[in-house]
């Protein structure tokens, strides 16, 4: 009889398109169950399918849509079985798995370069971020900084540094009492067109319906960025119960299909495209698109027939009605999608026209149009049009990516870039204007270049993300690395950079080697200190390991090494041969003695 293989979980990066992978998440091998429980199961036993139904105390503790364990209430750590902490959650203490969820009593406790807070009990990396910043400790805050709920009960987690006695907050902040910090001032984000200053919120706030990549963006607690899974189109939702009615052509949708939750109000429809609730020329435009209007109460956008710019047109008919001087201008541009489309122009002549003085003055029109020539050989009569050419455009606003077609997939007609990632945006005036707290407004440098040195204070400016900087949190829907880079651990992702032989990267990060998923090259890029050594649990998987190597026994699961000699293991283990079809890279690992292999 062979004797039963060992298994060991390697680091294998999934395709994930401009973000760089180093480890892959831990599926279901242990975590979730199958087949059909049968019986209530003590604490730690599998409760994804039956949740509290499937456990003997009735609760059951969702970590995530792939993981969920029974769980008990507590008073006390007495109250808990080994392993086990005795820690709040939604307002109850509940007894928690160490390792489970970033629950830690050691480091050892904590997924591959995370570091144990032990006064919070949570995994954290080691860095330090900004006012904003996505948290799970006060330790990535600064000094005094605490890391802070906006609602009670919410499950994000934002930094607030301190302020006051010298301690200045960054534009966009205000230096204000925080709650949770009694009474203490932090810089806390300001509300978006509120005068004077008032206190806002992390999150992005975008409304129903508006375009998202992650549920940071999305309105306030609870409210979550949702996917159509048949048409791909991702949109902010909004949480609905028994006290949170949707409203009209919406529905409150159970997104497990089980009755387990979360909720929310999705459209009747089964799509966002078209749907828009702004009163204001920007917000509409982002909406909507140019030449549109939004109907408040069917929430429609509608295009305008006004003679506007960009309004619809005939003939020059249609255009002179708003402004005598307004043209029908035909869309002519070679390669354009939307060829013969007729729109609206608005008039940017200098001089007495027609005649010898007459000429195209540029500076007549608004970020993301040009002066052009209607007459034979580029002559008057001139008008403002879009630079792509089209008031159609795509469908996509503020953040979405225009890495395929550019301006022309952008609602607003401006794509720039962020890091080296392209994402749509919008012209500015004032913060206020971008309409989402994690997007500030920048001077702009001609149609698609800025500079976040200077506010746009008034003067042209386009919406550039806040963040991105070396250790930010790069999850969805948080802004794209300055340098291109996302580092993906499997239970979190931080900005990093790119490092080689030689070169010191920051206090608690150590150059290591990886893979660039976006086209598989090999790259070396500073990666966080952390995760536990041989021996060590590995229940949750790899990501727990700082060799990224977890061993599967079954006496339970930990960490190993690869190694090609018993002298590189720690006492007591064995390098031993492996057998792992799927990675053929290492062939021997440290084995703990009495194992079988």
């Amino acid at each position: 009889m062979h004797p039963r293989p060992l298994d060991v979980w390697r680091k294998r990066p999934p395709p994930s398109p401009q973000r760089l992978m180093l480890l892959a998440l831990f599926s279901c091998a242990i975590a979730c169950g199958g087949g059909t429980i049968t019986a209530r199961g003590g604490i730690g036993a599998d409760c994804l399918a039956q949740r509290n139904d499937g456990c003997l105390s009735s609760l059951c503790l969702a970590l995530d849509s792939a993981t969920a364990y029974c769980t008990q209430p507590c008073q006390s750590q007495t109250d808990c079985p080994a392993n086990y902490l005795c820690l709040p959650s939604n307002g109850d203490k509940l007894c928690q798995a160490r390792g489970a969820g970033g629950v830690c009593s050691v480091d050892a406790d904590c997924p591959a370069g995370l570091q144990c807070d032990a006064s919070s009990a949570r995994c954290y990396i080691a860095v330090t971020r900004s006012a904003c910043g996505a948290c799970t400790s006060d330790k990535q805050c600064g000094t005094g900084g605490t890391c802070h709920a906006e609602t009670s009960g919410s499950t994000d987690t934002f930094c607030a540094p301190a302020c006051g006695a010298g301690n200045s907050c960054a534009t966009g902040f205000l230096c204000a009492p925080a709650a949770d910090a009694n009474g203490a001032h932090r810089c806390l984000p300001v509300k978006a067109g509120s005068s004077p200053p008032a206190v806002g919120s992390c999150r992005g706030g975008r409304p129903l319906c508006a375009s998202c990549t992650g549920n940071v963006e999305c309105g306030g607690p609870g409210d979550l960025c949702v996917r159509n899974l048949i048409s791909g189109e991702s949109f902010c939702s909004t949480k609905c119960d028994s006290t949170h009615a949707c409203q009209t052509d919406f529905t409150c949708t159970d997104l497990s299909g089980r009755g387990s939750g979360p909720s929310q109000c999705t459209p009747n429809s089964q799509t966002c495209v078209g749907y828009c609730d702004g009163t204001d020329a920007s917000t509409i435009v982002r909406e909507c698109g140019l030449g549109s209007t939004c109907n408040t109460t069917t929430h429609k956008c509608k295009p305008l027939t006004d003679g506007s710019l960009c309004a619809a047109c005939s003939s020059d008919d249609d255009c002179v009605a708003h402004v005598a001087t307004s043209r029908c201008v035909v869309n002519r541009t070679a390669g354009s999608s939307y060829q013969g489309e007729t729109f609206c122009g608005s008039d940017c002549s200098v001089g007495t026209c027609p005649g010898a003085g007459c000429t195209a003055n540029s500076h007549a029109c608004q970020t993301g149009f040009e002066c052009i020539g209607l007459g034979t050989s580029n002559t008057w009569p001139y008008q403002c049009a879009p630079i792509r050419g089209s008031c159609v455009g795509g469908l996509q606003g503020l953040g979405d990516s225009c890495a395929t077609h550019g301006a022309d997939d952008c609602r607003s007609a401006i794509c720039a870039a962020f890091g080296t990632e392209r994402e749509c945006t919008a012209a500015c005036t004032t913060d206020s204007q971008c309409g989402d707290a994690r997007w500030r407004c920048c001077k702009a440098i001609g149609n698609t270049e800025y500079d976040c040195s200077q506010a746009a204070n008034g003067a042209a400016g386009i919406c550039a993300p806040i963040g991105g900087s070396f250790g930010d949190d790069c999850s969805a829907g948080s802004p794209p690395c300055q340098d291109g880079l996302c580092l993906d651990l499997g239970t979190a992702q931080l900005c990093t950079q790119e490092c080689s032989a030689g070169t010191t990267c920051p206090t608690g990060f150590s150059c290591e080697a990886g893979t660039d998923a976006s086209n598989g090259s090999s790259v070396s890029v500073c990666f966080p200190n952390g995760g536990g050594d041989s021996g060590a649990d590995c229940t949750f998987g790899p990501a727990a390991c700082k060799s990224h190597l977890c061993l599967k026994k079954d006496s339970g699961n930990v960490c190993t090494l690869a190694c090609t000699a018993d002298t590189q293991c720690p006492a007591t283990w064995s390098c031993l041969p492996v057998n792992d079809a799927t990675d053929t890279s290492q062939s021997k690992v440290c084995v703990p003695a009495g194992t079988n292999p």
